[in-house]
């Protein structure tokens, strides 16, 4: 609807703090916008897009972990993305 191509990308602001690990961190993204990771051609160039953002599940200990300061990451891109 733009008039020029669009490649959403999926960074830790995108994170479902609340989501118990990784896997399914994303839930919401993917739903909306597609995988986290894929590659195009885009004219004579092949671009590789990763998803780096590792999180490590919520850190509250409680049934209702507070959104936005509940839950860490790490930079690291996964194994199936390598394969």
């Amino acid at each position: 609807m733009i008039g020029i191509p669009w490649y959403p990308v999926p960074g830790n602001h995108d994170l479902n703090f609340i989501s118990p690990d990784d896997e399914h961190s994303l839930e919401t993204f993917k739903r909306y916008y597609g995988p986290s990771y894929f590659s195009f051609d885009y004219g004579d160039v092949h671009f590789v897009v990763l998803d780096n953002v590792n999180y490590l599940g919520t850190d509250s200990g409680g049934d209702q972990p507070h959104r936005r300061s509940k839950g860490k990451y790490e930079g690291r891109i996964s194994d199936a993305q390598l394969s």
